[in-house]
């Protein structure tokens, strides 16, 4: 049975976890709009510009998620010399983290996913496009050189007696290239420390990874299954057994998660819902933070699964990627409503 006192207990032990976090910085870019009307030229809606705002996602987000739980992340990355750039390293510098492993590259535009908004006096702002630019180039050899410096270089930040945990968000925009991976597999063998990864395209490039985090379709892509040909539970061991990794966290949308580690049989968690579903976006990041967070702060792996589900589920009531403060997450963990040996059963906003 979880334990909700023991839940807060490792909410409560969040702050100031330092937290490698390296990946692909991009930048989330929301621009908002107002239906006018339908146009005479093509059935396309006439909207008119009103804003935009820009935050870091991806591995930004990640970050983001850290930050507004109380910890130390440090990343590593890189960004164009562009104003989205820019707007990601300001925001890293309001949050007090550290921008000095950011590598700028001008010879590329920072990495984006444009969503295009609209509303009208009725009916909020709801996404109808989105543009995603920077990640189909080729990276230079010298920049993957600059990647692979700024991680080898990382300072042993292991303390005797708690886990030591590098984040890898890979979304495929170049910041893990071979040159990038093989440093950071020479570091691992250095210090130690744990890796815990989230690849949307390369999986398979991590293998002996402590922890992977992947949705079921990227798990159903590195195994080269059908979803309707091999059960949730033989997926997961089967991809566990593949990557020769410790810990598999299959999230499944509306499904929750599932947990593969030393149990025989997966540990299934229940989706958790705060309130009405928002936004998606996002949801994966607060997976990957809260479960890599929680198991540095002395979680077991079903506690920490248990609390990136939780967390997950309050990121999807809000819009855009807002993930949940300590004070949110405290809430949602004392509405528990515990079902069984492992799980948790759902919690429906009222």
């Amino acid at each position: 049975m979880i334990k909700k006192d023991r839940l807060k207990l490792i909410v409560n032990a969040f702050k100031g976890r330092l937290i490698p976090v390296i990946g692909d910085l991009v930048a989330d870019i929301y621009q908002f709009n107002r239906v006018e009307r339908i146009s005479r030229e093509a059935p396309v809606l006439i909207v008119s510009y009103r804003n935009e705002t820009v935050s870091p996602g991806c591995a930004g987000n990640v970050v983001g998620n850290l930050v507004r739980l109380g910890a130390k992340p440090l990343p590593i990355g890189w960004v164009g010399s562009d104003l989205a750039g820019n707007a990601i390293i300001k925001t890293f510098e309001s949050w007090d983290v550290p921008v000095d492993r950011i590598a700028v590259d001008s010879s590329r535009p920072t990495p984006s996913k444009t969503r295009i908004l609209a509303d009208d006096l009725n009916t909020p702002a709801r996404q109808i496009l989105r543009i995603d630019r920077g990640c189909e180039s080729n990276i230079p050899i010298k920049f993957g050189k600059t990647m692979a410096d700024r991680i080898s270089s990382l300072p042993d930040y292991s303390i005797p007696g708690r886990p030591y945990i590098c984040i890898v968000s890979d979304y495929g925009c170049g910041t893990m290239g071979e040159t990038a991976r093989m440093s950071l597999t020479a570091l691992r063998r250095q210090q130690n420390m744990k890796l815990f990864v989230d690849s949307r395209f390369n999986l398979a490039d991590y293998w002996g990874a402590d922890t992977v985090l992947p949705n079921e379709p990227e798990a159903l892509a590195i195994t080269g299954r059908k979803q309707s040909e091999i059960p949730l539970e033989a997926l997961g061991i089967e991809l566990k057994n593949k990557l020769s990794v410790k810990i598999v966290v299959l999230t499944l949308g509306n499904r929750g998660l599932a947990l593969f580690h030393s149990q025989p049989k997966p540990t299934m968690i229940p989706s958790y819902q705060a309130a009405e579903v928002v936004d998606t976006t996002g949801a994966g990041d607060t997976v990957t933070a809260v479960f890599t967070l929680a198991m540095v702060s002395g979680a077991d792996p079903v506690e920490a699964a248990t609390l990136a589900n939780i967390a997950s589920g309050i990121t999807v009531s809000k819009p855009r990627t807002l993930s949940p403060t300590v004070d949110e997450l405290l809430v949602a963990v004392e509405n528990l409503e515990p079902r069984g040996e492992d799980t948790v059963d759902q919690h429906k906003g009222k």
